[in-house]
């Protein structure tokens, strides 16, 4: 019974071990989040083996879960993952790096490294799809909440005129 018990703690600490960083949408984007947090909070004390963890972590996030979850992001995540990314090499020190919006355009130099190249196309993917997602979130405004909107201030202007109305003929009953 004992040489179970031990086997079954053995095992289920190689499983805790082999943490799959993948996992679901909502464990792949919870697992990104705790990397950017720890790495942003003890860069200052990591050594050359704790950055090699760190990019190990990063490559598998950035490129295996991401491209598994991708279809599953909303825009929006996929912004906030992007930006964190971008954060996350930032602190890393990820020498070539230069990205500038202006004006719509983005400019992204990130060297010729492939996995650089690689961030650069997902980073590219996402800008651009964050002007149509907006155009489509104001057509849907105008199309629906507008008008209601434009009711309701002609409603109140319409009170606010009956309300004026009313003072100017009590003050000329007072005269």
């Amino acid at each position: 019974m004992r040489i179970l018990a031990m086997l079954f703690l053995c095992s289920c600490f190689l499983v805790s071990c082999t943490e799959d960083l993948c996992g679901d949408k909502e464990r792949f984007m919870k697992n990104f989040e705790q990397l950017v947090d720890e790495t942003r909070d003890a860069s200052s004390d990591y050594k050359e083996a704790d950055w090699a963890k760190v990019e190990e972590r990063f490559q598998k996030l950035t490129k295996d879960c991401y491209q598994a979850h991708k279809d599953e992001m909303t825009s929006r995540e996929k912004r906030t993952f992007w930006k964190d990314a971008v954060k996350l090499m930032i602190v890393k020190g990820t020498e070539n790096f230069d990205l500038q919006i202006k004006d719509k355009d983005i400019d992204i130099d990130l060297g010729s490294d492939e996995d650089l190249e690689y961030i650069k196309t997902e980073l590219e993917e996402v800008f651009e799809g964050t002007g149509e997602e907006i155009k489509e979130i104001m057509e849907d405004f105008l199309d629906n909440e507008a008008p209601k909107l434009i009711d309701k201030a002609m409603e109140g202007l319409g009170k606010f005129a009956d309300e004026l109305k009313e003072a100017l003929e009590e003050r000329e009953e007072i005269k």
